[in-house]
């Protein structure tokens, strides 16, 4: 039989198995598509159950329920082991998995590569044996058969993910979503159309000239993740235990993914901030993933070696060093979608993602690795495999160079048309100019990575930030004060924090929480008043366009309420501040304790004084005590007070007009006279600092003294000497003006 789009030879002959009929212009094969689908499913979920028991047993936090009225949880668990593999298998198809409410949802998107490559090798395998069985008369019934297959599967799985869901308190978590059902009819399609071509076809002449290249990528890669499986499992083991441990098929390839990233140079991102394999504190890690890379990379060169198969004539030409580099590019790709997760939600209408994925340029720093092994493969590799096994040489060149020609004795798997000494002098010098220039490439991502990844961070930032502050630097913080707090700078002074008591020694981050351009950086204070807070920064410019800047949008915020009434000013460590307008303000301080004197520039008022401590993060106001009169006020007050009492006593009325006392006399009399027996007492126990403010004066005490005519009327004047005491009580009304006190008495 022969393939009329190609015009070659199948690769197998058809099976001797009779297929079904087809019906008459039904493409042939289309009786017997669903196998495979059906088979790499059920393949698959078989592989999602160990995985799922495995990742279950993982999670297990004590032992199975025991009393017999648990029962019902125990069905739970059984019923969640019965859904658990039809959604990963789902989630291996492309599937987000995720629970939605009225009010709130989540998702993750993370493929379980193990899973996903089982469905589309097992696919591929089984339509290759449909296709043996039931051959299809051309390419396009091929294709046809395949999306009908991708088609039927996707229908069939998304129904089966739906009705198996999760349950979870009247809400069902599955993985039925839009990349389940474009996932599923990719992955289907390639596989089922890639086993059928594959069977009677064979790789096109384009794909085989590129298998060798293909094929060195992947031992580059494969080595990575077979080195990687035990590596991650141990460490899982120390840091989560055993059990932990066992879940490592479900994410041992991302995992893999992402530390094959880093070894090369490249990093994890997660909204906008990468990480390196030197972010870390230690020096191990970074050295381990670099030399795995440069050993990979020289296997994939020998590998390259000795599967390309080169002459002399092929290895001068330009065009030899492009072909490994962009399989590798390609495989950067690859790594780069296939180990990408994503997370989602929403609250109250309000929805977001997290994703985690390799750096975007991942793809080309693989390519300069490429670059490397071409040249190793020039220098290095021919070396290698001279000092290797025939056995082990044997299987690195593959069966396709160990097999006879039709027209030919076998080819030697081992030897090639040797370079004179002028090509291997040349070659050389190519690999050594690639090597050095290379070398250079890597030393500058290198060099920027580090510096990035340790000058122009948001820690970097928040820590420059909170030094400034540890070290006085009062404008840092008034930079960078929130908006729409209304927080005055007006006690932002080197002179007021100089004379701050119980300072903080210093400044300790924490978290650091990155979400796209911004981030959010936990600070505690150190010493001192403690507390603790939170910085905002924001990514600024780009220094020389390569470094991203961050800045501090919302600083430390400590504040300081005082309220100064009518006052003009206040003081805070002795500096003298002018009040606000409204009588209240509230201020940003930096942390540590202040002594506040709301009056201060008063000469009426004193002894209002107060210390008041400022946490990190806190609002503090002084408990401001009663404020007293000052010796001054007290001085004029009564000075005042005695001047008029002295004024009052010098009255010959019984009853003066004004003044405080009154004498009860009846009849006609004489030589009346005052004298102040008792001074009274300005009452300041209630002083208001408030002009005008009203004083009560009190327990004072006058005698009349008089002559009073007892005759009558009768006869001649009988005058005698009498005297009447009359107590003192009265407010004295106190206004300042033009800066003296104006005191005016009142005596009801």
């Amino acid at each position: 039989m022969t393939d009329p789009d190609l015009g070659a030879s199948p690769r197998h002959q058809p099976s001797s198995t009779p297929a079904p009929r087809p019906t008459p212009g039904m493409p042939a094969g289309l009786l017997l598509a669903w196998r495979a689908p059906l088979v790499a499913y059920g393949v698959t979920l078989a592989a999602s159950v160990l995985l799922g028991v495995l990742t279950l047993v993982a999670l297990a936090s004590g032992d199975a329920p025991s009393e017999a009225e648990e029962l019902s949880d125990a069905t739970d668990g059984l019923l969640a082991v019965l859904a658990l593999p039809f959604q990963l298998t789902a989630m291996a198809l492309g599937g987000r998995i995720g629970l939605s409410t009225d009010d709130f949802s989540v998702s993750l998107r993370a493929l379980p590569l193990v899973l996903t490559a089982t469905y589309v090798l097992v696919l591929a395998r089984t339509a290759s044996r449909v296709e043996g069985r039931s051959p299809a008369a051309s390419r396009q019934e091929r294709a046809l058969v395949s999306g009908a297959t991708a088609v039927g599967a996707t229908v069939a799985i998304a129904l089966v993910t739906r009705l198996l869901a999760l349950r979870a308190d009247d809400s069902a978590i599955h993985a039925l979503s839009v990349s389940l059902v474009v996932g599923t009819l990719a992955l289907t399609f390639m596989g089922d159309f890639l086993g059928r071509e594959l069977r009677v076809v064979g790789l096109p002449a384009a794909a085989r000239s590129w298998t060798p290249a293909v094929v060195a990528w992947l031992a580059h890669i494969g080595l990575w993740m077979v080195v990687s499986l035990p590596i991650l499992f141990v460490l899982a083991w120390i840091d989560s235990g055993f059990r932990a441990a066992l879940s490592i098929p479900l994410w041992w390839p991302t995992a893999a993914f992402w530390t094959y990233a880093m070894g090369h140079l490249s990093g994890i991102g997660a909204s906008g901030l990468n990480t390196y394999a030197w972010s870390g504190d230690g020096v191990l890690a970074p050295v381990v993933l670099l030399l795995g890379a440069v050993a990979a990379t020289t296997f994939a060169s020998l590998v390259w070696h000795l599967r390309a198969r080169r002459t002399p004539a092929e290895l001068a030409g330009p065009a030899s060093w492009v072909r490994l580099p962009v399989a590798f590019a390609v495989g950067g790709i690859a790594v780069t979608l296939l180990s990408t997760i994503s997370i989602g939600g929403g609250l109250l209408g309000v929805s977001g993602s997290f994703t985690v994925m390799p750096a975007a340029w991942t793809c080309l720093l693989l390519a300069l690795w490429g670059l490397v092994a071409e040249a190793l493969s020039r220098s290095i590799a021919p070396r290698l495999a001279a000092a290797l096994p025939a056995t082990i040489l044997a299987r690195l060149q593959g069966p396709a160079v160990a097999a006879a020609p039709e027209d030919g004795p076998a080819a030697d798997p081992v030897a090639t048309t040797p370079m004179s000494p002028e090509q291997a002098r040349k070659a050389r010098r190519i690999a050594l100019v690639v090597g050095a220039g290379l070398a250079l490439v890597v030393a500058a991502v290198v060099a920027v990575s580090v510096i990035g990844s340790t000058f122009f961070t948001p820690e970097k930032a928040a820590e420059d930030y909170v030094e400034a502050l540890a070290d006085g630097d009062v404008q840092a913080l008034a930079e960078s004060l929130p908006e729409g707090q209304e927080l005055s700078p007006l006690l932002l002074t080197d002179e007021i924090y100089e004379a701050a008591g119980d300072r903080p020694t210093g400044y300790t981050l924490g978290d650091v929480n990155v979400l796209g351009d911004d981030a959010m950086v936990e600070v505690e204070a150190d010493g001192g008043v403690g507390g603790s807070s939170y910085l905002s920064l924001e990514k600024g410019d780009k220094k020389f366009g390569i470094f991203q800047e961050w800045k501090v949008t919302e600083g430390l915020t400590s504040a300081l309420s005082i309220t100064t009434d009518d006052a003009e000013e206040f003081a805070i460590n002795g500096v003298a501040v002018e009040a606000p307008a409204e009588g209240y303000g509230t201020f940003a301080v930096l942390p540590g304790s202040y002594e506040v004197d709301p009056f201060a520039g008063n000469e009426w008022v004193e002894g209002a004084v107060s210390e008041v401590a400022v946490a990190l993060g806190d609002y503090a106001s002084p408990d401001i005590s009663a404020p007293e009169p000052s010796a001054a006020f007290v001085e004029q007050v009564d000075s005042e007070v005695t001047s008029w009492l002295d004024e009052c006593m010098a009255s010959t009325e019984a009853e003066p007009p004004g003044c405080p006392q009154s004498a009860f006399v009846f009849g006609d009399v004489r030589d009346l006279t005052w004298e102040l027996t008792e001074a009274p007492t300005v009452d300041y126990d209630f002083f208001d600092p408030t002009f005008p403010m009203d004083l009560y004066v009190s327990d004072g005490a006058a005698t009349a003294t008089y002559e009073v005519d007892e005759s009558y009327g009768f006869g001649a004047r009988q005058w005698v000497e009498e005297t009447d005491e009359s107590s003192l009580s009265f407010s004295v009304e106190v206004d300042e003006v033009d800066g003296d006190l104006e005191v005016t008495p009142d005596s009801y």
